[in-house]
């Protein structure tokens, strides 16, 4: 088996992106390198998680911004006397 740090970034259907790590064997965070290895898969890690809460946070707003459309769509067709006539045949 490989000794150090082995991750892997994969599309995971809806859920995005995921990531899975290996860390083989432990004592290795009590190297130097194994300690920049691991901060820099903890940077990783991390800048793929804020991009991932950004993308959910942009779908967010988009469909809250599509909701109100359709609300303000439905409530300017109740109101509008034309609609109405169209509504009961």
């Amino acid at each position: 088996m490989k000794e150090g740090i082995s991750c892997k970034r994969h599309r995971d259907g809806l859920k995005g992106i995921s990531e899975w790590c290996h860390i083989e064997p432990i004592e290795l965070v009590h190297t130097a390198q194994g300690r920049l290895q691991l901060q820099a898969l903890v940077r990783e890690v991390s800048a793929s998680l804020e991009e991932e809460v950004r993308n959910l946070a942009q779908n967010a707003r988009e469909k809250i911004v599509l909701k109100q459309r359709l609300f303000l769509q439905q409530e300017h067709n109740s109101s509008d006397p034309s609609s109405l006539s169209l509504n009961m045949s």
